[in-house]
């Protein structure tokens, strides 16, 4: 892999697999600062895939927690969820993965509502939510739960060898892997229309067999998980300012915004 610079005092270095089957270096300097930089190295055969591992890896694990870091220091929540809007009205859908945010955002926009977001939402401390401007991961089981959705053959195709691929790496590794295929929402919603922000009225829980709770469904995103435990560890002055700011941000969301909880098929697709 490429050769990072030397650490100075207060960087953030990384090292070590992933899943047991990748390895990578990072080194982050000037996390606090006004212009961060970042140095990754990862497998050279992470950039021979079709997906590019090594950029999805760097996009989800690397940069997604730095960004949630940042939008903190402006008080603003990265938050678990996918979002639909109209008349100005934000709804987020949140809840643990297969829950079903992505199926309510398809279910709402298939009868007018706008696209806000897909999996990641951000969400200011006067409740405005914002898009975070990403393509929709489509699994193959979002077909089965949505019979509306019309699939173009090639990503039907590819979506199904990714579902084959994860079966077999899980098996053999004994670890859990997600391989989605990213898709423009105007794929599956020719006429569907964008919306970048809105006030935000309404967040659904949407529960599995578990009971959904506010925190494991909205407050504890990915990113926030692994900038918690991974990129500060040790570094407590970082931690307890996030873990500060993220509650005061929470306790102005959840004064003014509906908290629903609800399993997916109990949300009745109507206006909202």
């Amino acid at each position: 892999g490429d050769k990072l610079p030397a650490a100075d005092p207060g960087d953030i270095c990384l090292e070590g697999p992933f899943k047991k089957i990748y390895r990578y270096r990072c080194l982050i300097r000037r996390i606090s600062g006004e212009h961060t930089k970042v140095y990754f190295s990862g497998p050279s055969w992470g950039r021979l895939l079709p997906m590019n591992l090594n950029a999805v890896f760097f996009h989800n694990q690397i940069l997604d927690p730095i960004i949630y870091y940042k939008m903190l220091t402006k008080n603003i929540l990265m938050l678990h969820a996918s979002a639909v809007g109209q008349g100005g009205k934000a709804y987020l859908f949140s809840g643990a993965s297969g829950a079903g945010k992505t199926s309510l955002a398809f279910r709402f926009i298939n009868i007018g509502y706008r696209f806000l977001g897909d999996d990641t939402i951000f969400v200011s401390s006067d409740r405005i939510a914002f898009s975070y401007p990403k393509r929709v991961h489509y699994f193959s089981y979002l077909k089965k739960k949505n019979p509306f959705l019309k699939i173009p053959m090639g990503k039907a195709v590819s979506a199904r060898l990714r579902e084959m691929a994860r079966m077999v790496l899980s098996a053999v590794f004994k670890e859990n892997f997600y391989f989605s295929t990213r898709m423009r929402i105007n794929s599956l919603f020719p006429d569907a229309l964008y919306m970048d922000k809105g006030s935000l009225d309404t967040i659904f829980l949407v529960r599995t067999e578990k009971p959904a709770d506010l925190n494991d469904a909205v407050f504890l995103s990915d990113a926030r998980d692994f900038l918690l435990n991974v990129m500060l560890v040790g570094r407590r002055d970082l931690v307890g300012r996030i873990q500060g700011i993220e509650s005061s941000i929470m306790g102005n969301i959840t004064k003014g915004a509906k908290i629903v909880l609800s399993a997916l098929d109990e949300v009745k697709i109507d206006k909202l």
